[in-house]
């Protein structure tokens, strides 16, 4: 990692921003598994994987401007500041919500006529 302090930068190595592309791409894979698995987890521990979101993104950003080509370009420190503030309100929106209940368990049938036993 190297301060640039003529342009008020951080560089990161290539290796070490490649290495946080690929953290933040396993941690969208387990969003990802544990979405279509989210039945079949407690709801809790689903909730407590998701918050890796937030961590996803920075690592995201930070491969962007370490490994990217276009790390000194406006747009790109455009777009990373439009992320970072679409991120921020996010967090801050649940945070805020987290004091809600947990959704109540879905039922298959709402009559329990319609279970039938497979014999």
């Amino acid at each position: 990692m190297r301060l640039d302090r003529a342009r008020g930068t951080i560089r990161l190595a290539p290796d070490a921003a490649l290495d946080l592309g690929a953290l933040a791409l396993d941690l969208v894979a387990v969003l990802v598994v544990t979405s279509l698995l989210r039945r079949r987890l407690p709801y809790r521990l689903w909730r407590a994987i998701h918050w890796a979101a937030y961590a996803a993104c920075p690592l995201a950003v930070a491969h962007g401007v370490g490994a990217g080509s276009d790390a000194g370009t406006e747009w790109l420190r455009a777009a990373n500041a439009m992320c970072g503030a679409a991120v921020d309100a996010a967090l801050v929106w649940r945070v805020l919500a987290l004091e809600e209940p947990a959704p109540p368990p879905r039922q298959l049938f709402t009559d329990d006529s319609q279970v039938r036993l497979a014999r």
